[in-house]
């Protein structure tokens, strides 16, 4: 696994983590909440899309 790729997970476990703490603190439907889940949403979308190529690449499987 390259390292941009765990780069990505790491920031992913970092961004969840965030935004059970903030759910937490402010609600399920709070803005803030939200605004996190959105970026948890970008980077998975990056991190898949990144594994894809890697894999198309035939580097490493998903």
């Amino acid at each position: 696994m390259t390292a941009t790729v765990m780069k990505l997970k790491n920031k992913i476990e970092e961004k969840k983590m965030e935004m059970i703490n903030i759910a937490k603190r402010k609600g399920m439907a709070s803005p803030e909440t939200l605004h996190c889940s959105q970026e948890l949403d970008n980077l998975i979308y990056k991190f898949q899309s990144l594994s894809f190529v890697i894999h198309k690449q035939g580097k490493t499987p998903i």
